[in-house]
């Protein structure tokens, strides 16, 4: 099988493909001929001319794409419905950042508490003692997986009061209860939640699940949002941020992106916005350059893959978007 790699490797990695039974090319995918692009099994990595040519080999006779493994955890931004209609597989990165993107979000929900924020808008001596520990503050995250499971172990070791809630409300001990999704409004309530976590991902269901119904149902001291800009309604967002319904927003995402210059959001002194880099790394830069653990989630189903097309690890649900 071939697998064009659009995020470099390094030699003893292209070695272990090798010696899996996999022949390992490494290109521009824009560069490739449709006679190149037809023979190509295995896609790893991503580029801005990805989606595009994904659809153009698609479209091609006697394609044998069967797999691509991306670099980030939400697949939102890939053509799932044409991908799952060809019978194409897709691995994700999920678990991959879930340390720096949760320490994102506890840098947001510290500057918030502890007044840091508030500190950096003020150039004269005014003492801002309204500040709060982390283990006041009754938390609920949206989303138990890797990312939200991480940000529930930080904040345990704090002392935190944190809830998750997912589509299944599978139970998992890093939260003190889990509940399903349609069960939030009730589950907000009772645990008189301050601080929501959005790890949620992009898909038709999650879309502007964050609206004007839920940031007036009880006020918020912050809204953090990690997942995907899709998932909040904006414009009640900030609706909710002008009216005081939301205190504090951390925003790594949102929608659109890049946001525009004359965006609202970046008027607001209570606002810290990211701008989709919580995944950054000093000694990993690059979720886009080759990071060892990708490559393990990679080749992890190799082995499976070469001899049934079957992937162990990562593997996204096309019907769900996750």
């Amino acid at each position: 099988m071939k697998i064009l790699t659009l995020t470099k490797l390094t030699e003893e990695q292209v070695t272990a493909l090798n010696n899996a039974g996999y022949e390992v090319i490494h290109a521009a995918i824009r560069d490739l001929s449709d006679a190149e692009l037809v023979d190509i099994d295995i896609i790893y990595g991503v580029d801005e001319f990805l989606n595009d040519i994904l659809l153009h080999i698609l479209e091609l006779p006697n394609h044998k794409l069967k797999w691509l493994q991306v670099v980030s955890a939400g697949v939102n931004y890939l053509p799932l419905k044409e991908l799952q209609a060809a019978g194409v597989q897709i691995t994700n990165a999920s678990g991959v950042k879930a340390k720096p993107i949760a320490q994102t979000v506890l840098a947001f929900l510290l500057s918030f508490a502890r007044s840091v924020n508030t500190y950096e808008h003020i150039h004269t001596w005014n003492e801002q003692t309204d500040q709060y520990l982390i283990d006041e503050l009754h938390i609920a995250i949206f989303g138990t997986g890797n990312i939200g499971k991480q940000v529930a172990t930080y904040l345990n070791a704090f002392g935190a009061d944190v809830i998750g809630i997912s589509r299944s409300g599978r139970t998992s001990p890093e939260f003190m209860a889990n509940y399903k999704i349609d069960d939030a409004p009730d589950a907000l309530a009772k645990h008189k939640i301050d601080v929501v976590i959005n790890t949620l991902p992009g898909t038709d269901e999650t879309r502007h699940y964050f609206d004007d119904a839920f940031f007036t149902a009880q006020p918020l001291f912050a809204f953090i949002n990690v997942g995907r800009g899709s998932t909040v309604a904006q414009r009640d967002l900030i609706a909710a941020l002008k009216n005081g319904q939301v205190r504090f927003a951390g925003l790594d995402v949102t929608s659109p992106e890049p946001l525009p210059d004359d965006n609202a959001l970046w008027t607001f002194e209570n606002v810290i916005l990211t701008q989709h880099t919580s995944w950054g790394e000093h000694a990993n830069k690059g979720r886009r350059f080759g990071k060892t653990d990708l490559f393990d989630i990679f080749f992890a189903n190799a082995p499976t893959f070469i001899t049934n097309q079957t992937l162990v690890k990562n593997a996204v649900d096309l019907t769900k978007g996750y």
